[in-house]
């Protein structure tokens, strides 16, 4: 029972993983702008939790790809450290970014099933139809500035 009540957790927390994959950007960039630093940071306590759920249900892989992604983290991790030994935050920031979240990929089909993947083929397609509008939103957006900047600096 206790497996079963964990592997609904893991679920749960990969889609919500996947929304702020999604949307993260959008997020940061006009939902709330002040919060932007913190939101870089915002998917990493999640896919740690997903990762001990994942350990203590006995479903995380340990298989060569998850075992030789783990050993060219920690070597990147020390090298980092290493090298950037007055900023460490530097280092633990790229070790986030670049491979924290990367065994997830192999956690997911041991806890999906043909359904979630059905719910999320249709959801996929309506948030690239979501994300291409901020894309284009933005790109609009990013096209005015620049034009603006333009006309500003032509009149000086």
């Amino acid at each position: 029972m206790q497996r079963s009540a964990n592997i609904l957790w893991i679920r749960r927390l990969v889609w919500t993983y996947f929304l702020l994959l999604i949307f993260e950007g959008v997020l940061r960039k006009w939902v709330v702008p002040s919060l932007s630093n913190p939101l870089l940071l915002v998917r990493a306590p999640i896919v740690i939790v997903i990762y001990a759920l994942a350990i203590h249900a006995r479903v995380f892989p340990y298989n060569r790809w998850v075992m030789a992604c783990c050993l060219l983290a920690f070597v990147g991790l020390f090298a980092g450290l290493y090298v950037l030994q007055d900023a460490p935050v530097v280092a633990l920031f790229g070790f986030q970014a670049d491979f924290l979240h990367l065994p997830l990929i192999f956690v997911m089909p041991r806890v999906f099933d043909l359904r979630d993947v059905r719910q999320i083929d249709p959801y996929l397609l309506n948030s690239y139809g979501a994300a291409d509008g901020a894309a284009v939103s933005s790109g609009s957006h990013v096209y005015a500035q620049r034009r603006g900047c333009r006309k500003r600096q032509r009149a000086n």
